[in-house]
This record gives C-alpha cells, sequence and structure tokens, in this order.
C-alpha cells in the first residue's frame, strides 16, 4: 500500500510540474511575441489581433522623405532600368513599350523605384501583340511611384505589375498587386479592378472634384470586360472612406460629387465573374455602402466570399444594395451575414516626438465616443473623439461637410514625451475599460523624443479635427490629396517583432518532456 502511495505521489507531483511548465512557458511566449519597444521618432502601425494593421493616410503611399524623379508626356522617349517609355503629348500620357524595349525575355523582372509619373493623366502600356502572341511574361515592379492614371486593359496574365507604397487617383485592368498603396480618386472609380487582382493593406480616400460632374464614383468597381472572365479579385485589409462632401469649384461656388459606393461589385460585361474575397475590410460611405450584382452581358456571378467587412454610419440609405439578378443566392446570403456596421472607435498609426505620444484615430459612428489611454499602466487620459457628420440625400449645400471636416486618422496626443507604454480603448459605453481595445501594451523608449521638424498639425483640439474654421465660420479648404503634408515625416514602419518565433513550440516542447519525465517516473515506481 505504501508503495502504491509513493507512486501516485510521484506520478501527480510530475504531472503538476509538467502542467506548471507548460502554463508558464506558453506565458512568457505570448508576452515575448507581443511586447514591442518602439525606438523614439517611428512611427508604427496599429496591429488587428490577426496581426495586419488599420491602414490610414501616414501608413500608406508615398515616403514622403524621398525626393521623386519627374517624366512628363513632353519628354519623348526615355529609358528606366532599362525599360522603354514614350511620352504622348498629344495624348496627355506616358506609355510603357515593350515593343521597343531590347532584350525583354521570358521571365524578366524590372524594379522601378521613386518616380513621379503624375503629370501625365494616364500611364499604360503597349505592346502591338508582340510577346503576348510569343508567350513571354514580364513582371514590372513600381515602389514610392505616384501616378495619375494607371491603365493595364489587356486581358492577359502575361504582363504582371507590382506596387508598393504607391500613390493614385485611379487604377484599372489584369494582373495587378497592390500592397500599401494610396488611392484619392477626384473624378472617377479610384480603381476597375478586371481580374487577377490582389489590394492588400492599401487606403482608399475621396476627395469631390467639379470634374466628376454628374458620373457614377465608386471606391472600385468591376465592370469586367468581354473578351475574359472577370475571377480572382482579392481585397485584405483595405480601409476605403468616399463620403458625400463638397469642394469649391473654378467659380468659387460649392460643388457636390455625385458618389456612389465604397464597393461596387457589379459585373457588366465579363460574362462570368467568380472567386471574389473581401475580408477585413472597414468600408464608409456612397448611397448604399456595398452594391453586389450581375448584369447586362453578365451570366452569373457566384464564389463570392465576404469575412469581416466593417461598415461605418457615413452611408446614406443601409450597408448592402444586393439587388440584381444572375448572383449566386450564396454569395449575397454570405455578403450580407458578414458586412456589420462598425461598433466602435480606430486607430491606424501610433508615435511619439517632442509634442508627446500620438494616435491615429477615426470615427465612422455618427455619436461622440470617448477613447480612454491607461499610460505606463497607471494615469488614465480621456479624449472625445467627435461625431461622424449625419449625411442624407438631400443635404443643402451648406450642410454638406467639406472631407477634412470628418473625424478621419485624427492627430491624438494620448500621452507626454515621458510616457513609456500605452493602452487605450473606446470606453464610451464602459468606463471601466472593457469595451474594444484600440492598442494594446505599446511601448516607447524612455527619455526625450526627438523634436518633429514639420510639427505639422499644430491641433490637438479634437473637437476641430479639420482646424479648417476660421473665426468668421467659414470654410476654407485644405489639400488632402497630399497626405504627406500631415503629421509625422517619418515614414511608417510596421510593428517590429520582437522574440522568437519558435517561442512558442519551446513553450510546447518543455511541457512534452514534463509529461515524458511523467511516463518514466511512474515506470520506476512500479518496478519498486
Amino acid at each position: 500500500m505504501k508503495t502504491k502511495k509513493n507512486t501516485l505521489f510521484h506520478r501527480g507531483l510530475t504531472m503538476f510540474f509538467a502542467l506548471f511548465a507548460t502554463i508558464l512557458l506558453n506565458t512568457n511566449a505570448y508576452a515575448v511575441t507581443y511586447d514591442p519597444v518602439i525606438p523614439d521618432g517611428q512611427t508604427v502601425y496599429i496591429k488587428n489581433s490577426d496581426g495586419s494593421m488599420i491602414p490610414d493616410k501616414y501608413n500608406t503611399g508615398l515616403d514622403p522623405a524621398i525626393p521623386l524623379t519627374a517624366y512628363h508626356p513632353s519628354d519623348g522617349s526615355f529609358t528606366i532600368n532599362g525599360l522603354r517609355f514614350t511620352g504622348r503629348g498629344d495624348m496627355n500620357e506616358i506609355q510603357l513599350d515593350y515593343f521597343n524595349t531590347p532584350g525583354i525575355e521570358d521571365g524578366a523582372v524590372y524594379t522601378i523605384e521613386n518616380v513621379d509619373f503624375s503629370d501625365s493623366t494616364r500611364f499604360r502600356f503597349t505592346d502591338y501583340h508582340n510577346y503576348r502572341d510569343n508567350g513571354i511574361h514580364v513582371k514590372v515592379v513600381f515602389k514610392n511611384c505616384k501616378f495619375s492614371g494607371f491603365s493595364n486593359e489587356d486581358a492577359t496574365q502575361l504582363y504582371a505589375f507590382e506596387f508598393y507604397d504607391c500613390d493614385f487617383h485611379s487604377a484599372a485592368g489584369y494582373s495587378l498587386t497592390f500592397e500599401r498603396c494610396q488611392f484619392h480618386p477626384t473624378s472617377g472609380d479610384g480603381m476597375n479592378p478586371h481580374g487577377h487582382v490582389t489590394v492588400k493593406n492599401s487606403y482608399f480616400y475621396f476627395v469631390a472634384n467639379p470634374l466628376s460632374g454628374t458620373g457614377h464614383l465608386d471606391g472600385f468597381q468591376t465592370f469586367g470586360r468581354a473578351v475574359a472572365d472577370m475571377e480572382e479579385i482579392h481585397f485584405d485589409n483595405v480601409r476605403i472612406e468616399i463620403p458625400k462632401n463638397k469642394v469649391l469649384d473654378e467659380n468659387g461656388e460649392w460643388y457636390i460629387s455625385s458618389i456612389n459606393a465604397p464597393i461596387m461589385l457589379s459585373v457588366e460585361y465579363s460574362a462570368n465573374a467568380h472567386d471574389v474575397l473581401l475580408e477585413n475590410m472597414i468600408v464608409n460611405g456612397g448611397g448604399y455602402s456595398i452594391y453586389m450584382g450581375c448584369s447586362r452581358d453578365c451570366q452569373y456571378l457566384t464564389d463570392v466570399t465576404f469575412r469581416n467587412v466593417k461598415v461605418g454610419y457615413g452611408h446614406l440609405f443601409g450597408i448592402m444594395y444586393p439587388n440584381h439578378g444572375n448572383t449566386d443566392q450564396n454569395s449575397i446570403d454570405n455578403a450580407v451575414a458578414n458586412s456589420n456596421h462598425i461598433t466602435s472607435l480606430y486607430a491606424g498609426s501610433a508615435w511619439k516626438n517632442s509634442r508627446g505620444v500620438h494616435l491615429s484615430v477615426s470615427n465612422d459612428i455618427t455619436s461622440e465616443r470617448t477613447l480612454t489611454c491607461s499610460v505606463d499602466g497607471g494615469t488614465r487620459t480621456t479624449h472625445q473623439i467627435p461625431a461622424h457628420p449625419v449625411l442624407t440625400q438631400r443635404m443643402d449645400v451648406a450642410d454638406v461637410p467639406t472631407y477634412d471636416q470628418f473625424p478621419y486618422d485624427l492627430d491624438i496626443v494620448v500621452a507626454d514625451t515621458n510616457a513609456t507604454s500605452v493602452d487605450c480603448y473606446d470606453t464610451t459605453d464602459d468606463a471601466n475599460l472593457a469595451t474594444a481595445p484600440l492598442v494594446r501594451s505599446i511601448r516607447f523608449d524612455p527619455g526625450s523624443a526627438p523634436v518633429d521638424p514639420t510639427d505639422p498639425s499644430g491641433n490637438t483640439d479634437p473637437s476641430d479635427p479639420s482646424g479648417s474654421s476660421d473665426p468668421s465660420g467659414n470654410i476654407t479648404q485644405t489639400d488632402q490629396n497630399d497626405a504627406s503634408q500631415d503629421s509625422s515625416d517619418e515614414l511608417p514602419a510596421e510593428l517590429p517583432a520582437t522574440g522568437n518565433n519558435s517561442t512558442p513550440f519551446i513553450a510546447f516542447g518543455g511541457g512534452a518532456f514534463a509529461l515524458v519525465l511523467c511516463y518514466l517516473v511512474s515506470l520506476l515506481s512500479r518496478r519498486k
């Protein structure tokens, strides 16, 4: 009996240490992985639970610290990194000319960095079927480049274009990849993806322009093309803000653009459309924020998947208008079930400079929200974030906001320069910090922060986020098309990873080792 009791005791003791080791090591793995320290002056993405950032005007688009080399339609022919270009002054466009580029081989990859093509109304490529007919695959990668419009209308995957940290008014075509890009259309859709298009970690925002007339303007619209199926349209972690807004026209009169929807998933010219994935998106504005359907020459739209699509209250009518035919009912049901109104504030970027710790905070809800931050695990600061304006179809022009009056990407100073960590929450409905977390344990180096040479807005009063009203109450217009003029002048960097990715495996390995030890002890106990 004594031996049996000793055996049970040893087994129990060893099991206890096995469980303790597993819990301890896993706890340390979590803490190491999610406890980064941010150097002073470095702007970082705020991470979602899945590790992605929320796009805003600070963490997408061009690096304002890097000068660009500009090319113009009047420049005629020129070469960049071995690629031939032709400026067409008569058409106000620049053409990427494969036909006259010597020595292109199958699989060739060209990289173009820090170039400004925006003086041309349109940037497109021509090949006169030369390489397409011979099956030559070419890829062109653009980094930190600026465009007015980019057009690739050829229905082929032989020409792939990738864009990183680039700036556009509009883009259209096939076989396109965009990451951390910024789109700010003024007289047309931000994008017309025809097929094999991937957009990640990017930001669309819409400033009205009198040139748009009474057009049908969307964040992106999927027309499709008669020459090919519309397929493989993938958007992941993309934010679109296109509310009804106004600007002054050339005659000094206020003008309201005709804005339709952030997402216009409406196929007209492709016979068949399938494999559309929209996930982890924040969209706001339009009449309905999402239109979905198949019309004209489209025979069916199917295999459409929505995941975690959050919709702001800046629409005029509602979230979704899925009304027109030949659309797979399962796709409609999925889209409706996974498109829901946003429920809290959200933050895109964080940085610390001589003015303190900053968050880029947005409110897409038509009620004032309360932002509460815990500084260094103790002191709390509270900030009232203004409500999103309520928009209606029949608003008088005097009551329609300008874009810079919306509470988007507000620069909120949440702590002074001595802060070493901040945790921030939307506490509008719960003063006990139990509601939606915006920021968890963002840590900064101690000591004095570097002076921000731009001191961008000088406006830290969230009651007037736009800083655009003069004492007389007259609204003044600011340029929203150049986000580099706003806030931090440092290029945002991805939240730095700390710790070893293998740490969780070490943790589980430690637990497994303890369990094996338990088994060996039990065998020895049996022999006794």
